[in-house]
């Protein structure tokens, strides 16, 4: 293609790198070819913020060779001298549109300790740029050599005319982040997926077979009556913590939170049917021992115990988005749905946990002890349920 612009670095920039949507890769190519034009990059370093309930960004680190680095930072993190005194907390907090730092040299200043270490990796000079959104949101990017008497001045000049475009691909890269993120922390991967992929319009739906899991909070509303809303807050987060661990290490998916209950499902895949079921009975037992565990912080902090009910159905669900035409919700409806619903209701009355459906106890062919059979409200027939004799020992506590 005929350079437009008179610089091949800037011809890429606007016409081939929108199609690169990793961070990463971008952060690559354009350290490659900065390289291919004379700058002697050495290492790249480019972040993107995030809104996500634990990390407040991630970061892309190119070191001239191999795979590119990730690592997701912690909001936790941001208090830790690591990022307090580095210098990137300059450009994102404290508004700094660059920084530069000769590492060798008379002119050396290593006055952050980030710098001692890349010195010591042999690198030279180091240069930093901020990032400034549409959103008054900030990142950063920066660059390092190992260039004997460091980057040249119209290096770093050629760099500086580059970045208002860089800037403007790696926002369009961080909103992607960001409604990835909100899409997985609200609705989980696989919708937040679906509705990245455009279904997004009332109505579209698909039938599935999902093992399905309901559990729920025991006397949560005669506890949330004696102690501060703090402490039921505390309480509630730490149950969904352990609930949700147990689910999403055994590989389902949870669709919602119902005030304190929780409903998941564990999709039929090529692995079959019993499969399916087989990782809603691990999560069972993974759900069993965390409890187990938190009880016990629970109790040395001068706390009461937290109960639940947990039942386990298989069947067809309809999956998609359902709600008016503006406000939709993407989950599970259907018969099999409101009757593992029912089926939960019945821990408190046989004080056993998880409680099986006949359909779940059958594909499942696991040992179970009959506990009887229940009227339930809103289904036809009566239901026989069964509680497994053993739950799988989890692999952690094993």
């Amino acid at each position: 293609m005929t350079s437009c612009t008179g610089s091949p670095t800037l011809d890429w920039l606007l016409y081939e790198a929108p199609a690169i949507r990793d961070t990463g890769l971008l952060l690559q190519e354009f350290c490659e070819r900065l390289q291919s034009q004379g700058v002697p990059v050495a290492r790249g370093l480019a972040i993107i913020p995030a809104l996500h309930p634990l990390y407040f960004g991630t970061a892309y680190i190119w070191r001239g060779s191999g795979a590119i680095e990730r690592r997701r930072g912690l909001w936790e993190n941001r208090d830790a001298p690591e990022y307090q005194d580095s210098p990137i907390r300059e450009v994102i907090d404290n508004g700094a549109d660059a920084l530069r730092r000769r590492l060798v040299g008379p002119k050396a200043q290593l006055d952050y300790p980030v710098l001692v270490e890349f010195r010591d990796e042999g690198l030279t000079d180091y240069a930093l740029f901020g990032l400034s959104f549409s959103s008054g949101r900030r990142s950063a990017i920066s660059f390092a050599t190992r260039e004997e008497g460091g980057f040249p001045e119209e290096a770093l000049a050629q760099i500086d005319r580059l970045m208002p475009i860089l800037t403007r691909l790696i926002e369009i890269h961080s909103l992607r982040a960001t409604a990835v993120n909100l899409l997985d922390t609200y609705v989980g991967h696989d919708a937040g997926a679906r509705i990245l992929s455009g279904q997004i319009r009332r109505g579209m739906s698909e039938s599935l077979n999902a093992a399905i899991w309901y559990c729920d909070l025991r006397d949560f509303t005669a506890m949330s009556e004696k102690v501060g809303r703090e402490q039921i807050v505390a309480s509630l987060d730490s149950y969904f913590e352990t609930m949700a661990a147990a689910v999403q290490e055994s590989g389902g998916e949870i669709l919602k939170f119902i005030g304190d209950a929780m409903l998941a499902i564990f999709p039929v895949d090529d692995e079959g049917a019993r499969a399916a079921t087989l990782k809603a009975l691990a999560a069972s037992a993974m759900a069993e021992h965390g409890m187990a565990a938190l009880n016990e912080r629970r109790a040395a902090d001068g706390l009461p115990a937290l109960d639940y009910g947990l039942s386990l159905h298989i069947g067809e669900v309809m999956y998609g988005n359902i709600g008016a035409a503006d406000r939709l919700d993407f989950t599970v409806i259907g018969p099999a749905v409101n009757l593992a619903s029912r089926v939960e209701a019945l821990c408190r009355i046989t004080g056993r946990r998880p409680l099986m459906t006949e359909a779940f106890r059958a594909i499942a062919e696991v040992e179970a002890e009959p506990m009887g059979r229940f009227s339930l409200r809103g289904v036809s027939e009566e239901q026989e349920v069964f509680s497994p004799l053993q739950l799988p020992v989890p692999e952690p506590v094993a």
